[in-house]
């Protein structure tokens, strides 16, 4: 572990003589410790993204997520955060399983999974309105055909 950092609850004196994070937790939501692996670590849920932008009119997301740990064992409460353009309208999703809410507040999607069990693969297709258009459509230019990321949201 590297450039561990703790949040101002957990006792330093504690975890410098023997290692115990100690604290008393804050009101609310907050995180206790960061920390950067130099190793490389498989991690126990692979998220992939396609993002599929039709011309400035809509835009479309397909998640797929797996799970990369053994059958027998299970992930509680697992959310998945998506980000969308800040523009996006008129939301449409359909998943494999658990819940999908649009947060136009902090411009993403969550995708909520109660129980993620080992082993398993779910998807999930979000579909967005973009009442907004790119410069490239405005000029009249030909898009890219889709299938690939966009980073140009206006």
């Amino acid at each position: 572990l590297e450039d561990i950092k703790f949040h101002q609850c957990v006792r330093l004196a504690r975890f410098e003589n023997d290692r115990t994070i100690s604290f008393i937790p804050p009101d609310g939501e907050f995180d206790l410790m960061t920390y950067r692996l130099d190793t490389h670590v498989k991690p126990l849920i692979w998220v992939e993204a396609v993002v599929e932008p039709h011309r400035g009119s809509r835009i479309e997301y397909m998640i797929k997520t797996r799970s990369q740990f053994k059958s027998r064992s299970v992930a509680n409460n697992v959310e998945i955060s998506i980000p969308v353009p800040p523009d996006v309208d008129s939301p449409s999703f359909k998943s494999s399983v658990g819940n999908v809410t649009y947060l136009p507040d902090k411009d993403c999607v969550v995708w909520t999974i109660k129980q993620f069990h080992g082993g398993r693969e779910y998807l999930m297709r979000a579909h967005f309105g973009l009442p907004s258009i790119t410069r490239d459509d405005a000029e009249g230019k030909a898009g890219s055909g889709g299938g690939g990321m966009d980073t140009s949201w206006k």
